[in-house]
């Protein structure tokens, strides 16, 4: 079994809001912007994640009424298992469920309901032969259905929250042992869009990732089963959502795989002048491509075919 931290550690609830943004500013002018050396890779099941010399596709598979593009679509079991194959079919690394809107505005939902939807897809996901072997994230900022859904088959805890909602986070998954995405994101989905006040978005971002990865790892967790991701859209505006891709490859100086999702998201919207989410396919293309180009290990798609050939080509133009 894992050592875990003390109770004070993992269950400390006061999360500030970024206040080591100044000495991460100053960390980064004295370290090389273009070093790139994550420790330690990855194995899932049959598939190595060797990073740093591919692109990584997961697959967002919403098993919720009310997701921002794709909502009720996959809400079945039936529908969501055919989903998870053509994914599969299409050269999907990873899939995604989640049962729980984030958006903004979302109405939070509890763990019941969340169990209720996820744990049949993940079983029957499972149990499917064409993707048994997949590797499974869930998407859930509950330790109880953390819990639940790793011993229903997944294998990864895709974490929105950053361990911010739920105290027992961090120690439930240092017992389990499972790798853990740890996202950036302030306030709520309902209150998120307000607290979009940065002075560095970027240095800010760090901050809260040296603090939380701290936290993880005195509660047990293995730094090297941690993946980050900075919450593009995710109480950022559209300015700070496109700095954040322009600057991602500041985030190498963690040493940690980089996950990034812009798939289908407002900014690209405001861009394109295209309020219709699934109308985005070819701006969200040419995001996932800049950030290939700055440093994303994985991308978190809704199209999971098209991105999945942009990576092969954008591999192969900015990774040696």
């Amino acid at each position: 079994m894992r050592t875990i931290g003390s109770s004070a550690e993992c269950v400390k609830g006061d999360y500030p809001q970024e206040t080591l943004g100044e000495r991460i500013r100053s960390i980064i002018v004295v370290c090389c912007r273009n070093h790139r050396v994550v420790t330690k890779n990855l194995k899932i099941r049959d598939k190595s994640f060797d990073w740093g010399s591919r692109t990584y596709i997961m697959g967002v598979l919403n098993v919720t009424p009310d997701s921002f593009s794709d909502g009720g679509r996959f809400a079945t079991v039936n529908a969501a298992i055919d989903r998870a194959i053509q994914m599969v079919n299409s050269g999907v690394d990873i899939i995604d469920i989640g049962g729980e809107s984030t958006k903004p505005g979302a109405i939070p939902v509890d763990a019941a309901t969340e169990l209720e939807r996820v744990i049949p897809v993940i079983e029957g996901i499972r149990q499917h032969p064409d993707t048994g072997q997949i590797p499974i994230s869930i998407d859930t900022t509950k330790s109880a259905v953390a819990r639940a859904a790793i011993e229903a088959g997944a294998d990864i805890i895709n974490d929105v929250s950053g361990g911010q909602y739920d105290t027992q986070m961090f120690a439930t998954v240092a017992q389990l042992g499972t790798p853990y995405i740890m996202m950036h994101l302030r306030g709520t989905p309902t209150t998120m869009t307000q607290m979009t006040d940065y002075d560095d978005v970027v240095a800010e971002i760090l901050g809260f990732f040296e603090m939380q990865i701290d936290r993880a790892v005195k509660c047990g967790i293995d730094r090297s089963q941690i993946a980050i991701d900075p919450g593009i859209g995710f109480a950022k505006t559209y300015q700070q959502s496109i700095e954040l891709i322009r600057q991602l490859d500041r985030f190498q100086i963690l040493d940690l795989p980089l996950l990034v999702g812009v798939s289908r998201k407002s900014f690209i919207g405001k861009i394109l002048d295209q309020p219709d989410p699934n109308r985005r396919l070819w701006g969200t293309a040419a995001a996932c491509c800049a950030a290939i180009a700055k440093g994303a290990d994985i991308l978190r798609v809704h199209d999971v075919a098209e991105m999945v050939d942009v990576s092969r080509v954008a591999d192969v133009m900015f990774r040696t």
